[in-house]
């Protein structure tokens, strides 16, 4: 349907900008682009007020669609002569609201900025996104309906309500593209009139070439914007910003949006590896929300930028299908507020690796003293690349910083080329995050908990049995007691006495136990009592398992009881199951339901106590 509808418009377009054929093709209801004023009683001219403004007649073509070569802006003239008429050809426009074509030319139109697109009216050009780039034939330059910008002390463009800016490329050919000592800060190329708060904006297929920033739409207090929507814009802005919006109280739209430093490939001016390591010295975000209602981001993409995407104070929004490539922080997400601050991130890819120091390199960073955060199937992967500010991988996954009670949610990500022992680092005492289902970089189950109250440490604590009670307990030795004087924690320790038997003690829970610890970061902790060490022929085999299919050595991890240095008496064990023994892949640690303690080597009468059992992740 937006094709058919597309592709109607650029049909009244070509109407519109054809040259006069039967008198009426430089005409639309009400203009007249001779530049003479029509008496409709006399038929005749009252004087020539101004060559370069149309005047006023009543026919009428279809489209309604005027090429602002009608107006006088022509490829020849001067920027300051450009800059003219294309803003007298808006203030005509502006009271039937009119849409202004962009006639393409072979190397575009020079002209200068402090434009003001007026209420009503738009600019449209012939261009989808051009993400490498259109080109003259001696591929100098880009060519078609593009403005070649001179200006460097005025937003070029700044744009009132009910306006759209369609198909069009902006060129800053005085920009470097290779030496990161001469860049040029240029104003904004589009921005929101701070005067007129712009309400009901389209910006889309806009195509930007040497831009400092591409489009600023941060509003200063009290004003406000609503409704902006950026579609399908293809830049690479020097400063590091290519879209940035705040106060937004009705919904913002970033879609389909691509930063790229070789979108000047093909008139020969892609970025050099310089450019881009200068770029990410500014610590900018390529898109940055705050304030703003429901924001919603979807199929946005940066390559080359210091930190990917923005998430300010007080939002909430959506953020799906992106790519993140070559940051230092690929998202950084803060708020201090609770209410309605939710952001969900979904379906994306990072690639954070930029920066001299791995520890400040992050794909995820939340920030704050409140909010919600919520990640799934995001994925994270590194390397090197061509520039000199790359470490080629990241200090984590997730970081949580701040000193407030932030949340953060975790589902079905992949974490992979982090350097730190652990892929959440949490150095907010008050935060609570949960990760469920995610795998690490060794490909291991990932399940962790984080909470206010972990006393030091990292994952909570996951019983696995209190041993407060003989249900579910077995033995080889002999019948199972409990012993409510001898005990490590609670009201009791299972107990069990023999002189023969290979099964010391096994335990099959009716429920399994979701551990919420990694295999490579969790621990099994219990506490063992052997009354006299001798009962066991030395070297004899035997071992200490847990499994996730109801019965030993399937979906199991163990450790030989020979490595243990178990003495007579209590022994604590805190048993990493990272240093045991795997079968079948090893446990699923979200279903943990069996424990087994065995060894053929009894030749003597013994006693063995149990108590507390419980997961933990360091």
């Amino acid at each position: 349907m937006r094709m058919n509808k597309y592709l109607a418009f650029l049909a009244a377009a070509f109407l519109a900008a054809c040259t006069n054929v039967d008198g009426m093709s430089n005409v639309i209801k009400g203009v007249d682009y001779t530049g003479t004023e029509q008496n409709p009683d006399q038929g005749g001219s009252s004087g020539q007020t101004d060559p370069g403004v149309p005047t006023i007649i009543q026919e009428e073509v279809v489209g309604r669609l005027v090429s602002i070569q009608e107006f006088g802006v022509l490829p020849e003239n001067t920027p300051g002569v450009n800059k003219v008429k294309l803003q007298k050809a808006i203030d005509a426009a502006q009271a039937e609201g009119l849409a202004l074509y962009v006639t393409p030319v072979e190397n575009g139109y020079p002209i200068d900025g402090g434009i003001v697109l007026k209420r009503n009216v738009s600019l449209i050009g012939a261009h989808g996104p051009t993400g490498r780039g259109t080109a003259n034939p001696d591929r100098s330059g880009p060519t078609g309906s593009v403005f070649v910008i001179r200006d460097k002390n005025h937003p070029f463009l700044t744009v009132e309500s009910a306006t759209s800016v369609r198909g069009i490329q902006f060129y800053y050919p005085d920009q470097t593209w290779n030496n990161p000592n001469a860049i040029i800060p240029y104003k904004p190329t589009i921005q929101g009139s701070h005067e007129h708060g712009p309400q009901g904006v389209t910006l889309r297929d806009l195509s930007f070439y040497g831009e400092y920033m591409a489009m600023d739409f941060r509003m200063p207090e009290p004003g406000a914007c609503e409704q902006i929507l950026f579609e399908d814009c293809y830049g690479y802005p020097l400063g590091g910003e290519f879209i940035a919006i705040s106060r937004c109280y009705d919904i913002p739209r970033i879609l389909h949006c691509h930063v790229n430093p070789a979108n000047q490939r093909e008139f020969g001016r892609s970025f050099t590896a310089e450019m881009v390591d200068e770029v990410v010295k500014k610590k900018t975000y390529a898109y940055s929300i705050e304030a703003t209602d429901n924001a919603v981001l979807m199929d946005v993409f940066t390559y080359g930028s210091y930190g990917g995407i923005y998430l300010g104070q007080h939002t909430y929004g959506q953020l799906t299908s992106f790519n993140l490539d070559c940051v230092a922080i690929g998202i950084y997400r803060t708020d201090d507020g609770a209410w309605n601050r939710n952001w969900e991130i979904a379906q994306g890819s990072i690639i954070a690796n930029l920066g001299t120091d791995v520890r400040d390199v992050h794909p995820v960073l939340v920030e704050g003293v409140s909010g919600h955060t919520s990640l799934m199937n995001v994925n994270c992967f590194s390397g090197l690349n061509g520039g000199k500010i790359c470490v080629g991988e990241s200090n984590d996954f997730l970081c949580v910083k701040g000193n407030g009670y932030v949340t953060v949610s975790m589902v079905n990500c992949r974490m992979m080329s982090y350097v730190a022992d652990d892929p959440v680092n949490c150095e907010n005492e008050h935060a609570t995050v949960r990760a469920v289902a995610c795998f690490d970089r060794e490909g291991y189950l990932y399940e962790r908990s984080i909470t206010p109250d972990d006393d030091g440490i990292s994952g909570a604590k996951t019983m696995f049995d209190a041993c407060d009670a003989t249900g579910g307990w077995s033995s080889g030795l002999g019948p199972l007691t409990l012993d409510t004087e001898n005990k490590k924690e609670g009201a009791a320790s299972v107990s069990v006495s023999g002189s023969s038997g290979v099964v010391l003690l096994s335990k099959k829970l009716a429920n399994p136990v979701e551990t919420h610890v990694s295999q490579r970061k969790g621990h099994l902790h219990l506490w063992l009592y052997v009354s006299d060490i001798s009962a066991f022929k030395s070297g004899a085999e035997g071992a200490l398992e847990v499994t996730s299919s109801g019965k030993p050595d399937v979906e199991e991890c163990a450790w030989y009881l020979s490595n243990l240095n178990l003495k007579s008496g209590w022994n604590e064990l805190d048993l990493k199951l990272s240093s045991g023994g795997l079968t079948e892949g090893g446990p699923k640690l979200g279903a943990m339901n069996f424990l087994r303690i065995y060894s053929v080597g009894v030749q003597s009468a013994v006693t063995i106590k149990i108590d507390d059992i419980y997961f933990y992740e360091e």
